[in-house]
């Protein structure tokens, strides 16, 4: 634990943090749905620090944006966005707006001052389909004041990113916090040379920057040197794209992982890149069943969404961290148990349809007015996201273009549920409903490994 960020906990070593994972607007709308479900098993409260990366760093960049707005100290951390009486409204919010980055705004960039409006048009569309125009200048820095201790206090937020892809895998590490830009080996000024913070949406962007016009030069002091350096900042996932190595360097003792990446294989690099990366640390992160999977299953889908390990210290044998890994997945035999809510009658398609209703009765002239949102009682949302998920998976699983990518072998194409290409920056309603409902499916499978561990 950094000293400085030492007053921002009750005890020297935080027993729970999450690490939400890289993998574009995908990840972003997994980690919506897990942070509901975190919500909803009376878990989020536990957390006492956030570590994202890319596409998760959206979904915390949504979040923390809300509790900024409603600055209500009196309600839990989460409250306005992930309680039952809100959440409808923001789901609204959220899948009205996944068209993310339309592929029209992408060609209209060509031409003068590429990189400036790829960036201009990035940030814009972070504000627009997770924050809102009040967010745009607004500092990181100015997260510290809903993180302070208090009967309801914000986790502390670490977002992570990559400077200088030539350094060496620790030094290439960038973490933004609200108290320091930097990591285990080397510490930044703020912004510039006046001492100001960057927005909270420029460091959001910058984690998620994994193309090349969208790396952001910046000068940040260095107390090493007079003045100011330059790096070439860009997409923390270049180097960690777990997100969970900045909660494992401060020694925090329950590490919640969700791992939404693009893995049509299922061979977890993100998972194999953070084992290497301990291991030069003299840590061993071991998860049994991933381990079993890599080894025994090939391209399969990983059987399991949630599972637990270890990062132990290699000379003592110590326990450091307990990992509760979160895998994005759909086996065939998954599908098949949500298909249920499919069936005409069902619980699922009921819910499906009573939602829809309310955004048909909120909807006018083609626009929909989400604040005006009113359900008569809050969603059964698991029977909701397994409609959705399931209905998806099988859409695309008989599309012609699903179909043409596997004849010709793209994997990077492919678009098997959930393996959906992190390219794709621009989501249907029914698309961004299935990766959250996958998310809040998965954060209900984690309450039951949460509880087998606590019965050992």
């Amino acid at each position: 634990m950094e000293e400085e960020e030492q007053r921002y906990f009750e005890t020297e070593q935080p027993e729970w943090g999450l690490a939400l994972s890289g993998g574009g607007l995908r990840s972003a709308m997994f980690s919506v749905g897990f942070l509901k479900g975190l919500w909803d098993i009376e878990q989020l409260d536990k957390i006492e620090v956030v570590s994202s990366v890319s596409g998760g760093g959206y979904a915390a960049f949504w979040l923390y944006s809300d509790q900024l707005r409603a600055a209500d100290p009196r309600m839990p951390f989460g409250h306005s966005a992930l309680s039952d009486e809100r959440f409808g409204n923001q789901l609204c919010r959220l899948v009205s707006r996944g068209n993310f980055v339309p592929y029209s705004r992408l060609f209209s960039l060509v031409g003068p001052n590429f990189r400036f409006r790829s960036i201009s048009l990035y940030e814009d569309a972070l504000l627009r389909t997770f924050a809102g125009d009040s967010m745009a200048g607004l500092p990181i820095s100015d997260l510290a004041g809903i993180m302070e201790r208090g009967p309801n206090p914000a986790p502390y937020l670490i977002q992570n990113a990559s400077i200088d892809a030539t350094r060496s895998w620790n030094t290439r590490l960038l973490e933004f916090t609200p108290l320091f830009y930097g990591n285990g080996q080397s510490r930044y000024g703020w912004g510039d040379a006046n001492g100001t913070a960057l927005p909270f949406v420029k460091t959001s962007a910058i984690s998620g920057a994994a193309f090349a016009p969208l790396n952001q030069w910046l000068g940040l002091i260095d107390p090493g040197n007079s003045g100011s350096r330059n790096f070439v900042a860009n997409d923390g996932g270049l180097s960690e794209n777990l997100g969970a190595f900045a909660l494992i360097r401060r020694g925090v003792r329950n590490i919640i992982v969700t791992d939404a990446e693009h893995d049509p294989g299922y061979i977890f690099n993100a998972y194999r890149n953070l084992r290497a990366g301990l291991a030069a640390h003299g840590l061993a992160l071991r998860v049994p069943q991933i381990e079993d999977h890599m080894f025994y299953n090939g391209n399969a889908p990983f059987e399991h969404w949630a599972v637990s390990g270890t990062v132990r210290d290699m000379r003592t044998g110590n326990l450091v961290s307990n990992i509760y890994y979160v895998k994005a997945t759909l086996t065939q035999g998954q599908r098949t148990t949500l298909s249920t809510h499919l069936a005409d009658g069902s619980i699922g398609q009921g819910e499906v349809a009573r939602y829809g209703r309310a955004l048909n009765e909120s909807t006018s002239g083609g626009k929909t007015d989400c604040d005006t949102l009113s359900l008569d009682r809050p969603l059964d949302l698991a029977p909701w996201a397994s409609h959705h998920v399931a209905g998806y998976a099988n859409s695309i699983d008989s599309s012609l273009k699903s179909d043409v990518v596997r004849r010709l072998g793209i994997n990077d194409a492919i678009i098997d549920f959930p393996q959906y290409s992190t390219g794709d920056q621009s989501f249907y309603t029914d698309q961004s409903s299935a990766f959250i409902g996958l998310g809040y499916l998965e954060a209900l499978a984690l309450r039951e490994v949460l509880a087998g561990q606590s019965a050992q």
